[in-house]
């Protein structure tokens, strides 16, 4: 049951993180072509809190999503390594 749950929950969160990715993406690319390469450099600046605090929500559920799967997968292994 772990297992299988574990799984389940890190091919969703990698579904989730690869969705976040096409929208990250999707919203770059359309800045570009709507504002221009400066807008793309002032939005993707390392000095732009809103924007990494903004990539933060989008990215964090699939990123939970990951490391509770494996959080299970390793409980599952622990105790089949107990049965044995």
């Amino acid at each position: 049951m772990k297992r299988t749950l574990g799984t389940a929950l890190v091919w969703l969160g990698n579904g989730l993180i690869g969705l976040a990715f096409l929208v990250v993406l999707t919203g770059i690319v359309s800045g570009w072509y709507m504002y221009g390469f400066t807008w793309v450099r002032e939005t993707l600046s390392p000095f732009n809190l809103w924007n990494f605090i903004a990539t933060m929500i989008v990215l964090l559920p699939g990123l939970c999503l990951r490391s509770g799967g494996h959080k299970l997968l390793d409980m599952a292994r622990i105790d089949a390594a107990r049965a044995q």
